[in-house]
């Protein structure tokens, strides 16, 4: 991995949008130049510079597993410089990270602003090649980052004068978690808690697991009264059935012997009065209507020519008084001298005579079948009404009178019959007897019916705990393998835990030992170191096989301790991380200094980004260092701006500038 750029925005000291450029360059001769120098005094922004490369690439998880998402945004707050116009704040790393011998060059871009409701609001671009990454969902893109360059393990590339203290003062447990780190034993550790957590949840206690045995046995009981429930209702049902075929067989013997009618002798006797008297009504009608028109019916023909002659004599008078009042109109309106002997008074009088005229001519006719008739129309009337009305009325009362005519034929025969069954009475209370018993029986079945359905109901609750309990045996044998296999896992885990520290603990002994002995440049000073597996403290192993406290090392001695120490771990790790150290010098000696600057700088790494004041790398250093040098940057508080600035150069390059405008001032 190579760290091509940083851009802060907005961020702590940053006021401004700044620019790391942090590629190391390629040497024009064989000499590498994997150092990237970053000056500044004291409270300059230099651990803010660190901070940023690890919340750029890890957000919320680089200030610890602990933090919940109000303090994690609580400390973006604070981040925010607040001497800025703007909330919001900005990081951009911009690295390139090989993946299967195939580089490729990421942008993670995080930032973060506060909405005019107060709230935070924090946002992710995750670039790849200057696209988008699509392969990894972007709600994984967090994760992504974390397997991309695990958090453990940038601990031991990213770190500052503090951890080294800590290392350097017999800290075990700052070493523990840096081991841990390295190898991922963090995982492992968290898995096998998770592990630990699971069986505690799931512990097992079958006292309170239904009694199969208990279930089955009030099943078995249940089902064999149900058999026999069944059998006894199909006996009953078999009775019915015969019950029933044979109170057929007496319904029909009574029935031939005229039982049945003999059951209805009130009614018939009812029905055949009820009979006489619509005969009665029916025959009053038929005579009413033989002394009216009914005679009529039986001369058709005759009637049939008389309502002829009727008709034309109606038409002859009808073109009469036609013609007559044509003529008159014809008269009236010709051209003969009338006007002196015809005045209104004459045409009114006329017109009124003949009005009077006809209207008392239509109740005559000439013809002399009128001459007996006192109506002549009303007859002609009814004359016509005698097919439309007379006849269908006639039709409609002959065969009612038919019909009851033969129902009180049959009422009489079947009143005759019943008089003369004289044995139904014995067949009859036969008959009710076998009745009575078929509905006693049909209580009994009612009653065995609803003990069956209850038995069902009983069967089918007692198969469903039958099911439950057979379920839960399935579940506690299921849960049981399965805390097994959880207890296995966490065996496994130990074992492999164990395993892996003693492997990986023999390689940090041997890259320990080398870079030990090369930085405090005294061959074979240690020949071993021993580093316990529980407590993780350690003991230096002299040549002559004494071991050496860490307790009595000088300063010095421990401070090279520590950075050698980290040194070894990230040799182990195997992985090609930048090295980032934030005032690592601090707490060393001039000799001891001089050994880093020569053997530890230039060679940790294939990218180097130290964060140092000028009493930590001076002008003799920088010398010493020149040729290693790809770039370096200066930190400028300015007091005027509030606000940190980022000036090409080191202190060095500064003094020489204001050294050049003195000499200037002075010759001028």
């Amino acid at each position: 991995m190579i760290i091509k750029s940083l851009i802060l925005d907005n961020i702590g000291l940053y006021g401004q949008r700044t620019e790391f450029l942090l590629e190391p360059k390629n040497s024009s001769t064989s000499t590498t130049q994997p150092i990237i120098l970053i000056g500044g005094r004291n409270g300059a922004g230099k651990t803010t510079f660190l901070d940023s490369i690890r919340l750029a690439l890890y957000g919320r998880r680089a200030l610890g597993l602990g933090i919940s998402q109000k303090e994690y945004h609580q400390y973006l707050i604070g981040k925010i410089n607040h001497n800025h116009p703007e909330r919001t704040s900005r990081v951009e790393l911009n690295f390139i990270y090989t993946e299967g011998s195939i580089p490729a060059e990421f942008t993670v871009c995080r930032s973060w602003a506060i909405g005019s409701d107060n709230q935070l609001r924090e946002n992710l671009d995750l670039k790849k090649n200057g696209k988008t990454v699509t392969s990894v969902p972007e709600q994984e893109w967090e994760n992504f980052l974390l397997e991309l360059i695990p958090f453990g393990i940038s601990q031991l590339f990213f770190f500052d004068g503090e951890k080294i203290q800590d290392i350097a003062e017999d800290n075990n447990a700052m070493l523990s978690d840096a081991i841990k780190n390295l190898l991922g034993i963090d995982l492992i550790e968290k898995l096998r808690l998770d592990l630990h957590s699971y069986l505690n949840r799931n512990k097992l206690n079958d006292a309170n697991q239904n009694d199969i045995e208990a279930i089955t046995q009030r099943l078995n009981h249940l089902t064999s009264q149900e058999v026999n429930l069944k059998n006894e209702c199909a006996q009953l049902k078999f009775e019915h059935q015969a019950l029933l075929k044979n109170i057929e067989q007496k319904r029909l013997r009574f029935v031939s012997e005229g039982g049945a009618i003999a059951l209805k002798y009130d009614q018939l006797k009812t029905k055949l009065s009820q009979l006489n008297k619509e005969i009665n009504l029916c025959k009053q009608e038929l005579t009413n209507l033989a002394n009216n028109l009914l005679p009529f019916l039986f001369a058709p023909k005759l009637i049939s020519k008389f309502m002829t002659h009727l008709e034309a004599s109606s038409a002859d008078q009808s073109a009469s008084r036609h013609l007559i009042e044509q003529t008159l109109a014809s008269f009236q309106s010709s051209s003969v001298q009338k006007e002196e002997l015809w005045t209104e008074d004459h045409w009114e009088n006329l017109d009124q005579f003949l009005k009077g005229y006809f209207n008392t001519q239509s109740e005559i006719s000439f013809h002399p079948a009128f001459s007996e008739l006192t109506k002549p129309k009303q007859s002609l009337a009814k004359l016509i009404d005698l097919e439309s009305e007379t006849k269908i009325q006639v039709q409609a009362l002959y065969s009612r009178f038919v019909q009851l005519t033969q129902e009180k034929e049959a009422t009489e025969f079947s009143i005759a019959r019943a008089e003369n069954a004289e044995d139904s009475n014995a067949y009859l209370d036969e008959l009710m007897q076998k009745e009575r018993k078929l509905g006693e029986l049909d209580i009994i079945l009612d009653q065995k019916d609803e003990e069956y359905r209850k038995l069902s109901w009983d069967i089918v609750t007692v198969e469903r705990s039958l099911k439950s309990a057979n379920e839960a045996v399935v579940d506690f044998e299921l849960q049981n393998h399965k805390n097994s296999l959880a207890a296995k896992g966490i065996k496994a885990l130990i074992d492999f835990e164990t395993a892996l520290l003693e492997q990986k603990i023999i390689q940090v002994r041997q890259n320990f030992v080398e870079i030990f002995n090369s930085l405090l440049r005294k061959k074979n000073f240690i020949t071993d170191l021993h580093i316990d597996t529980k407590n993780f403290s350690t003991c230096l192993i002299k040549k002559n096989g004494h071991s050496i406290e860490k307790s009595a090392l000088s300063a010095g001695e421990k401070q090279i301790y520590a950075i050698a120490m980290l040194w070894a771990l990230a040799k182990t790790s195997g992985r090609h991380l930048p090295m980032i150290v934030d005032t690592p010098l601090g707490r060393l000696d001039r000799e001891h200094r001089d050994n880093l600057m020569k053997l530890y700088f230039p060679h940790v790494s294939h990218q180097v980004i130290i964060l140092s004041t000028d009493t930590e790398i001076d002008d003799s250093y920088i010398n010493q260092l020149e040729k290693f040098i790809s770039e370096s940057y200066l930190l400028e508080y300015n007091h005027e701006l509030a606000s940190t600035q980022v000036l090409s150069g080191y202190f060095t390059d500064l003094k020489r500038t204001n050294t050049e405008k003195r000499i200037a001032l002075q010759q001028a």
